[in-house]
């Protein structure tokens, strides 16, 4: 059991308990949100109130993320440990559907998934590639007018290529900001995106995930700024996901999409603020 070679940054989260039977809820952690983002039940996605109800205390974790990936670790290789747990206080009355996690040590960025998934939620490398391509900035830039930009300004701060589907031709994931001073104010022509770029039927395909584009100054729009969290087979099918993890000026937040053809379906959400 997830016992192949991994190609993101992983470590074993063992908090002392054996592990859940099959038909168990397993949970999965959005670790800079310090939340619970949902689970998977027998193929199918529970959101993060349901998972959190399941929750113990005594469960163990895969945790990776797609910063800083050393490839070829196994799981049963490596000897990182941590712990995690549902928050002793949650705030129902302003976000009732979160469900707040105290990990130790505390991690800044990617996902957990319970150690009783029977998968390996990286079947494919995932591929971190240069942002700075001729090819990506024009890409960029064309989406950008097509929303309505004037010579936009393209900064693009992260593009990872990986075969989403197994069908043997690779996706590329591009994460593009471009905001002065990120805060409860925006200025026109300002932005934050994650784009899918895709081949369909012979053709490349621009599919936006999710983003903000400022058309307008704001004097107070609290613009969202959105990472890619990870990339990972969440539900055990084959097909990869995609987690983002956004945040505006007083909150934040977290989604999951999975693609079906070149439609993005949002499978998971949680977040908190005002």
């Amino acid at each position: 059991m997830l016992n192949r070679t991994l190609t993101t940054l992983v470590l074993l989260i063992t908090l002392g308990a054996p592990l859940y039977g099959q038909r168990s809820v397993v949970p999965i952690l959005e670790l800079k949100l310090g939340a619970v983002l949902g689970g998977v039940k027998e193929g199918k996605f529970v959101d993060g109130v349901e998972t959190a109800k399941t929750l113990k205390g005594g469960e163990s974790y895969i945790v990776f993320s797609n910063i800083n990936t050393p490839m070829g670790i196994s799981v049963n290789k490596y000897g990182g440990k941590s712990t995690a747990r549902l928050a002793p206080e949650q705030n129902d009355e302003v976000c009732p559907e979160f469900r707040a996690v105290e990990i130790d040590p505390n991690a800044d960025s990617g996902i957990a998934i319970g150690k009783n998934a029977d998968w390996d939620p990286v079947p494919r490398v995932v591929t971190l590639i240069d942002k700075s391509s001729p090819i990506y900035t024009r890409i960029v830039s064309t989406f950008l007018t097509s929303k309505g930009f004037t010579r936009p300004t393209v900064k693009i701060e992260e593009i990872y290529k990986v075969d989403l589907d197994g069908d043997g031709a690779d996706e590329v994931v591009i994460r593009a900001t471009n905001y002065g001073n990120f805060g409860p104010s925006a200025k026109k022509g300002e932005y934050s995106f994650v784009l899918l770029r895709k081949i369909d039927k012979g053709k490349g395909r621009d599919i936006l995930l999710s983003g903000d584009f400022i058309d307008k100054d704001l004097e107070f729009g609290a613009p969202n700024r959105h990472e890619v969290s990870a990339i990972a087979d969440l539900d055990g099918d084959g097909n990869m996901e995609i987690v983002i993890y956004g945040e505006y000026y007083e909150g934040s937040w977290a989604e999951v999409y999975k693609m079906k053809g070149i439609e993005p379906l949002k499978v998971l959400e949680t977040g908190c603020g005002l």
